[in-house]
């Protein structure tokens, strides 16, 4: 080459390529944490919420809940390493510590860099003093290994796993235990300083030389949490005022009458959380057949059970069917459970009692017909398992609004509450035919104001007042008192019920009381006629009927009499039971002749005066006699209060006392024991003693003052040259 002046020249050229430098690249550690509940079916009741774990450098939290007070589960982390390399044409291999650049040229490195140290920490919230952690197994490296292949980096090393029990969990309280792994460094960021070299026969470019990796000095962690609760059951019981069903604001109420009104109710409570929540209810009412002899059988333990009350309890006795339906649920009338979120924004605790915490609730219902049955009424709650899973930044963010809840299907339980259960009893009544009573004292007698159709929509039926007839006590003529009357009625006012509500006294059922102008002044005053007894007549009687007596005095300390049919005459019978004043037995029916008879002098009647007490055996049904006592009457010898039974319509069809007596004949005593149990009933199919079957208007015990009672007294008081004497007299209206 030459130049103008024709010199010549020479030249060189080197082509120098320009490379920016690469980003040194940082290579980092990560690990995450897992927590499971090994054999969870077991533990957890039938579902396994599997293994839950974290991503990379994060928190993860299980939430599960288990009727045990312990529970076993494990927390464990794993590690990897990550190269980050944005030179994709640099290969590095950690195993032989070399690298190869593009053109093939080995250039050393430093190696033995590839280990981290790591440390684990154990952290728990128990409630209160309850609960202990305990370790059982144990497995931690210490230190991590990174991979030495640049293709299997990402080995996700299991470096430590820790078996723990926690024991000792109370109902209600929630547990909380946490692992955490913590490691240093968290990257290495390696060096790269450029060097030229010949790339070509006429070019020069830059070789990036790796140095020794350095460790930045930062540190990272991942965190692993179970969270347990052990819920609560429903309350049961407690003091003074306790938990569960109620009958008549009592758990413990003795009976209930059968076709009338009674109060039933429930205080019942269930909390639910997250973890188990209440899904249904269920207020229940169901009668169990009279044949059934306890109500103890029907308790429940509120253990899990697989159905609803009313097929729970009607698998464990025999319910009685009211138009197919033997168990219904109560609706309406303000027994909607609230709905409550139990401050979980977006999850749904659904049916659980108000904000007050319980739930309380009394109704009125109308008793069933069904005598000597058992109405009972009970509560359940339905319960559903969930389990939640969530995961955060920290253990802090795990929280329950932030988790995704998943709900077990087909393990739904109940927890029923043992029924609140009363037998149902009755009221049976008294009558007097064709005559009067006179106390010299008070008269208290019951009334039973009973549903008309009390067994239709039963078992569930709620009071109807305006569908009632009331029945009781009650004399064809005259009630008479030198005290108090209360419920028994004149002029035969319940002798088929009245209808209607009667609640106490009122005019209806006291037109020939004795007095009853008390009705006029307080409304419900009756009695205190200012007619006292007269002991002159008392007198007069035991002299006449001890002076005629008919029965030989060896027998007249006798402590039984056997009775008698069929008696033609008059037969004055005069005892002194064991000559102390005792107790005189009847224990036979006493009949008169029914023969035809000439005039009033040959009419036959019996007499039995006793110095002491009278007790009518059970068998005995009528005694066509008057009885005279100075002590007690009891007309069924035998019966025990709270013992005693009356004939239903599936048992005790020889009941004690069940048997209809009729005493045709005054009686006098100091006081009258009414023991009989016949009537007052519309199911059971059983004759009294005078041919009526037993029905709700139905007397247990009839006095009747016949005619025949009357003519004999005439014929008595003309014949001995006795007469008659003025005791008392006193002007009466028409209808008093």
């Amino acid at each position: 080459m030459t130049d103008e002046a024709g010199r010549a020249h020479t030249r060189a050229c080197v082509n120098v390529s320009h490379v920016d430098k690469p980003e040194e690249p940082t290579d980092e550690f990560k690990a995450n944490s897992s927590v499971e509940v090994p054999n969870a079916s077991s533990q957890l009741g039938g579902y396994d919420p599997g293994k839950q774990t974290s991503d990379w450098d994060k928190a993860v939290g299980l939430k599960v809940s288990t009727d045990s007070d312990s529970l076993q589960f494990t927390l464990s982390h794993n590690m990897s390493f990550s190269v980050e390399d944005s030179n994709r044409n640099i290969w590095r291999y950690w195993d032989s510590c070399a690298y190869t650049v593009g053109s093939g040229e080995n250039i050393t490195c430093v190696g033995g860099w590839v280990y981290v140290g790591s440390s684990t920490s154990l952290s728990y919230e128990l409630t209160g003093d309850t609960g202990k952690v305990t370790e059982n197994s144990k497995s931690e490296n210490g230190t991590y290994k990174a991979g030495i292949d640049k293709n299997t980096q990402n080995q996700n090393e299991l470096v430590a796993s820790n078996t723990y029990t926690i024991s000792g969990m109370e109902p209600g309280k929630t547990y909380r235990v946490c692992h955490k792994i913590k490691y240093t460094p968290k990257s290495y960021t390696t060096p790269i300083t450029e060097k030229l070299i010949w790339t070509g026969p006429w070019s020069i470019g830059p070789q990036w030389i790796y140095g020794t990796p350095q460790a930045n000095g930062d540190s990272e962690d991942s965190e692993a949490c179970i969270e347990i609760t052990r819920p609560e059951n429903p309350p049961e019981g407690g003091d003074p005022d306790p938990y569960g069903p109620k009958n008549n604001g009592s758990s413990n109420a003795d009976v209930m009458f059968a076709g009338e009104q009674t109060n039933i109710g429930w205080k019942v409570e269930a909390k639910s959380v997250p973890t188990r929540r209440v899904t249904d209810y269920s207020a229940v009412g169901f009668v169990v057949r009279d044949d059934v002899a306890s109500a103890a059988a029907m308790n429940s333990d509120m253990a899990h059970q697989p159905s609803a009350p009313c097929a729970y309890f009607g698998s464990k006795a025999a319910l009685i069917g009211f138009g197919g339906t033997t168990c219904a649920e109560f609706s309406g009338d303000g027994l909607s459970v609230a709905e409550n979120t139990d401050g979980l924004s977006g999850i749904k605790v659904e049916k659980i009692p108000s904000s007050s915490g319980a739930f309380t609730k009394q109704i009125n219902i109308a008793v069933p017909d069904n005598v000597g049955a058992k109405y009972c009424n009970s509560y359940g709650y339905k319960w559903g398992y969930w389990y939640g899973v969530v995961k955060g930044e920290t253990a802090e963010n795990l929280t329950d609004d932030a988790a995704t809840w998943t709900h077990v299907n087909g393990k739904d339980y109940w927890t029923n509450y043992s029924p609140a259960c009363r037998t149902i009893a009755k009221k049976p009544n008294f009558a007097i035919w064709n005559g009067s009573i006179f106390s010299g004292g008070g008269i208290v007698s019951s009334t039973a104001p009973r549903h008309n159709d009390a067994n239709s929509g039963q078992p569930t039926k709620l009071n109807d007042d305006g569908n009632k007839t009331t029945y009781g006590s009650w004399a064809e003529n005259l009630a008479v008192a030198g005290s108090n009357i209360s419920r028994f009625a004149s002029s035969g006012a319940y002798g088929a019920g009245l209808p209607g509500l009667v609640s106490g006294n009122n005019w209806n059922m006291a037109w020939l009381t004795i007095s009853n102008d008390g009705l006029k002044s307080s409304g419900s005053a009756l009695g205190n006629s200012g007619i006292n007894y007269n002991s002159s007549y008392d007198t007069r009687l035991s002299a006449y009927l001890k002076g005629s007596a008919t029965n030989d005095v060896s027998n007249q300390s006798a402590t039984t009499y056997s009775g008698a049919s069929g008696v033609a005459g008059t037969q004055i019978l005069y005892f002194n039971p064991g000559g102390t004043n005792g107790t005189l037995t009847i224990n036979g029916n006493v009949t008169l002749d029914s023969a035809k008879k000439e005039n009033i002098y040959e009419l036959p009647q019996v007499v039995i005066y006793v110095d002491g007490n009278i007790a009518i055996d059970p068998s005995v049904t009528r005694l066509d006699a008057w009885l005279i006592a100075t002590g007690d009457i009891d007309t069924c010898k035998g019966w025990q209060d709270n013992t005693t039974e009356t004939r239903s319509l599936n048992r005790n069809a020889n009941a004690t006392c069940d048997n209809q007596l009729q005493i045709n004949g005054p009686v006098i005593a100091n006081s009258v024991k009414l023991r009989r149990t016949f009537g007052a009933d519309n199911l059971v199919s059983f004759t009294g003693s005078h041919g009526d079957r037993s029905n709700k208007n139905v007397s247990s015990e009839v006095f009747n003052l016949s005619a025949l009672t009357y003519l004999w007294s005439f014929a008595q008081a003309g014949r001995y040259q006795s007469s008659y004497t003025d005791v008392y007299s006193r002007e009466l209206a028409p209808r008093y």
